[in-house]
């Protein structure tokens, strides 16, 4: 269906007749609908119950939901998240879309990144290191290196032995690979 065969539809609460298709409710409704919701938020808040049931919230409690609409939430966004984010992926990388923000062109077809999600996934991980380094954890996993002693020459390990030996197993392949 085309946007052009969706002109002159009518808007779902007052039958207007509407030009622009991108809403399905005209301009006044739904400026209606967000005044009624900003009032029923700032209700429920000052009453202290929840946003989304409406159930009194227990005194001293500084979430905006309850615990229960809070578990159930968190149990769609578990079961729900990992199919659509594979879906979005997916779709993304055939329409050349940047697979992480959905917005910009991909440089190249080898990456599913754009130049600015790559900067800023490049910067981070930079971050991390240089986080890690100066918390004296691995700079591989984060694991805290004050329970492995330090070498003969005195200096600071920035790799656990289990990432140490990861490495040299993965040398030894690429070598392998390599003959």
């Amino acid at each position: 269906m085309k946007p052009s065969d969706l002109l002159g539809t009518k808007c779902r609460s007052c039958k207007a007749l509407m030009t622009d298709t991108t809403y399905s409710n005209c301009p006044k409704c739904r400026a209606r609908m967000r005044e009624y919701e900003r009032a029923r938020t700032a209700r429920l808040k000052a009453e202290h119950r929840c946003l989304t049931c409406g159930t009194p919230l227990p005194k001293g409690y500084i979430y905006v939901r309850c615990e229960r609409c809070l578990a159930k939430q968190n149990e769609v966004n578990r079961v729900m998240n990992p199919i659509y984010n594979k879906h979005m992926y997916d779709q993304r990388k055939r329409d050349g879309v940047c697979t992480s923000c959905g917005k910009r062109k991909v440089d190249r077809r080898k990456t599913t990144l754009c130049a600015y999600c790559k900067q800023k996934l490049r910067k981070n991980t930079k971050n991390l290191y240089w986080r890690r380094k100066a918390a004296n954890q691995c700079t591989r996993c984060g694991t805290s290196m004050s329970q492995f002693k330090k070498p003969e020459n005195g200096k600071t390990p920035m790799v656990c032995p289990s990432c140490k030996e990861r490495i040299e197993q993965n040398k030894k392949r690429r070598m392998e690979v390599q003959k």
